[in-house]
């Protein structure tokens, strides 16, 4: 059922910053680095060798944009972003297939 959607109670809060602390523990540092200057870092799909950009929630390429989502949108972005991270690394094909692209947004 996820957390509760107010961003600020104190559960949301703790959940953040959880997800936060897993994110870093899980980036090499090329993609830590990025993250603290943008916010964003690049992943390298494992099958097709695309370079998708992540970490705003939109999931973005220079040629299309993807939006992929848990079915509870109540997880914190943090814990979203490191889903798709581990999903382009190890099944890019299935991020594809399951992933909803967007049309007009790029990097």
């Amino acid at each position: 059922m996820g957390l509760p959607h107010h961003r600020f109670s104190r559960e949301w809060a703790e959940a953040s910053r959880k997800a936060r602390e897993l994110l870093i523990a899980h980036l090499p540092p090329e993609q830590l680095k990025d993250f603290e200057r943008s916010g964003c870092f690049t992943v390298v799909g494992n099958k097709t060798g695309t370079t998708y950009r992540l970490g705003s929630g939109v999931v973005t390429t220079h040629d299309a944009s993807f939006c992929i989502g848990p079915v509870d949108a109540g997880l914190p972005r943090d814990d979203r972003v490191l889903t798709q991270k581990w999903l382009l690394e190890t099944d890019e094909e299935k991020f594809l297939k399951i992933a909803n692209r967007l049309y007009g947004l790029r990097w």
